[in-house]
């Protein structure tokens, strides 16, 4: 029985990295039912580890339109959340909408009444102005619905709540077990806010340290009492004990408003430069945190020349190849920034790190990260330009996908309390491998298609050996690797017209190897609802790939597009 099994598995998934075009990805940009009651998996093939009891949450669009309104960018449809629950090898699925006040709106009217980053909505009445009078309802109508609180990015288990995150201070606390949105949260409430101090942005990605505190990072704009021109600052921000409650526990959402302290700030090298430098991710490695400073920058005078027009916010962010990308060092313990900057001779856009450890007897962090170039592409992550078939597809991905070439950075600490300028340069993890990995080679240039990175956790900021990661032979991402550096080798796996989401490594308890546990990734198929593709969720070997277990969910249960999740151990 077990050679049958294992011999249905080698037939069913792929170990090659070709590309994998389908006549399109239609089924998994679409909007998607509420499954509030848990659901079993119809079949379970292979064993699932006993030693896997716990929920894997996903958060991404749920919805892609209201009435005759559309949805234009993938960032922008109504968020939901997914819980995949096993326990005592059985395996079930879950979903709700994330009820957050934009939602909420659009339900009642039956229309998209609040704009998100790429889809713009006029105010009430809008058909009845012109002109000026327009221009300045349609600033004042994004004015007041802004920032968004459709919290499409990540989850994050705070203070026994599931907290949803997209990138502004606007979060949603859910109950981890019946996922009902329970609370709509402004960080901004925090009765330890600093006096004139003002969100623009909260990161929704961020980490935790040994003691069970929650980081993240914020722009911010200051304007202390006596001045006259708000100065942009960027601002870590501590969750104190956030993880140090059983989940479903829930405290009182002031508690967590409580809970926040602010370090000290870091402001734009020029007093009068009100630009903010886009970041989307920070590395963390004992005492000290790593901040790109990306080549894309928010232009608020961009965001008042398009709501003027109708246009939406999503204008805002300009890549500008002319900006030198640079690092930023943050101390824990000082919490505050160090002065050195570690400057680029280049252009560039880290979306997601991979890893950063600190060597304590060379008096340095090693960075390893995801590099792109130019990443003004993200404006054009519609679904008119997904949603495309034969050609048009080739053409789209072409022009779309979101490659990140994996590279090293070393930061050397020896002058971290000077303010001077270091020049960094980055040294590539892998070579182009066209023989046993020809996805490598697109357009002449050698990217390896990579997202999402994920490492063992009990490995954050040590010395590591092996990272896994979603790639892209479509438009979506449709595989998933493996990837280990000392012998610069890599394992791919794949089903052919499925995207597999982020994977995610579960260690096994108690295990000390970097490989010891098994990978998971919930897998969708791109081309809709058809009875010979249904969804799973998928057990993986770390080291190969290989299938341990795979669970089928009723034809009933189709999945969209996922953005991050978290599996979350219940003991």
């Amino acid at each position: 029985m077990i050679l049958l099994q294992f011999l249905h598995f080698a037939a069913a998934f792929q170990t090659d990295d070709n590309f994998a075009f389908t006549d399109n990805v239609a089924g998994f940009l679409k909007t998607v039912d509420e499954f509030p009651d848990p659901v079993l998996a119809s079949e379970i093939e292979g064993i699932v580890p006993d030693w896997i009891q716990g929920s894997f949450y996903r958060v991404g669009p749920g919805q892609y339109e209201y009435g005759t309104d559309k949805y234009n960018h993938v960032f922008d449809p109504s968020a939901i959340i997914k819980r995949i629950h096993v326990e005592n090898g059985k395996v079930s699925f879950q979903r709700r909408f994330i009820n957050s006040t934009h939602r909420a709106a659009n339900f009642e009217e039956n229309r998209i009444v609040f704009a998100e980053m790429g889809t713009w909505s006029d105010p009430p009445g809008a058909e009845d102005l012109s002109g000026e009078g327009l221009e300045l309802e349609r600033c004042k109508w994004l004015g007041e619905s802004s920032p968004t609180d459709n919290t499409i990015v990540s989850v994050i288990p705070l203070m026994g709540w599931l907290v949803a995150f997209t990138e502004s201070n606007l979060v949603n606390l859910i109950d981890p077990f019946t996922l009902e949105t329970k609370h709509n949260l402004d960080l901004g409430e925090s009765p330890n806010m600093p006096a004139g101090l003002t969100f623009a942005t909260v990161l929704a990605h961020g980490v935790f340290d040994e003691e069970g505190n929650y980081w993240t990072m914020s722009v911010a704009l200051d304007l202390p009492e006596s001045a006259f021109i708000p100065k942009t600052a960027y601002v870590v921000i501590k969750f104190k004990n956030a993880k140090n409650y059983p989940l479903g526990s829930m405290a009182n959402p002031s508690e967590i408003l409580e809970s926040m302290e602010f370090a000290d700030y870091l402001y734009n090298e020029n007093p009068r430069d009100t630009s903010i430098r886009y970041f989307h991710m920070f590395a963390a490695s004992d005492d000290f945190f790593v901040l790109p400073m990306n080549s894309m920058e928010l232009d608020p005078f961009a965001t008042l020349e398009s709501c003027r027009v109708g246009e939406p916010p999503m204008n805002m962010m300009q890549y500008d190849d002319s900006l030198k990308g640079f690092f930023k060092i943050f101390s824990k313990e000082r919490m505050s920034w160090f002065p050195i900057k570690f400057e680029a001779d280049w252009d560039f856009m880290q979306l997601h790190m991979i890893q950063a450890v600190f060597d304590e007897d060379k008096n340095r962090i090693t960075l390893d990260t995801l590099q792109t170039g130019n990443a003004d592409i993200l404006k054009e992550f519609t679904v008119s330009n997904i949603n495309v078939t034969g050609e048009d597809i080739i053409n789209s991905y072409s022009k779309l996908v979101p490659y990140g070439e994996p590279v090293r950075y070393i930061f050397d600490l020896s002058e971290k309390e000077q303010s001077v300028v270091k020049k960094v340069a980055s040294e590539k993890l892998f070579e182009e491998d066209l023989e046993n990995f020809p996805i490598y080679e697109q357009k002449n240039f050698f990217f390896s298609f990579l997202k999402s990175t994920k490492i063992n956790v009990n490995f954050l900021g040590k010395p590591y050996d092996h990272f896994w990661s979603a790639g892209f032979g479509n438009i979506l991402d449709d595989r998933l690797y493996h990837s280990k550096l000392s012998t610069r080798q890599r394992w791919v796996w794949r089903e052919e017209g499925y995207s597999p989401s982020e994977p995610f490594f579960i260690p096994r308890p108690g295990g000390e190897g970097e490989t010891d546990g098994v990978v998971i990734s919930l897998a969708g198929s791109l081309l809709g609802n058809r009875p010979d593709m249904r969804t799973f969720i998928v057990f993986l070997d770390p080291e190969n790939l290989t299938e341990i277990a795979r669970a089928y969910f009723p034809e009933e249960v189709s999945i969209s597009a996922t953005a991050h999740g978290i599996f979350i151990p219940h003991f």
